[in-house]
């Protein structure tokens, strides 16, 4: 099962979907919100969070999330726009819950 968390405070509202599947993670989450866990394939997958404006990639990763039977969460960290002498860029991470 996997799950996205938004907490990234710069970053608009996005839709979060893993390639390749037909499901998606998320058709709307804003900062501080999260999914409820969903089921995904027992494979490498790659998570793309969206822009709600243009559907564009505004960040993608692939992660190795072989193991069934395990609950994970994607976090959106970081600033779009980090302020000054900030160097906390936008990224994603898995954490095994």
């Amino acid at each position: 099962m996997i799950r996205f968390m938004h907490l990234s405070p710069d970053a608009p509202a996005v839709k979060v979907t893993i390639a390749g599947e037909t499901k998606i993670l998320s058709g709307v989450t804003a900062y501080t919100q999260s999914t409820p866990f969903t089921e995904y394939t027992a494979k490498p997958n790659t998570i793309e969070v969206r822009s709600l404006v243009d559907d564009h990639i505004i960040i993608s990763q692939t992660f190795d999330v072989v193991t069934t039977h395990q609950y994970f969460t994607v976090a959106l960290l970081g600033y779009v726009h980090p302020p000054n002498g900030n160097i906390n860029t936008l990224s994603l991470k898995v954490i095994t819950n």
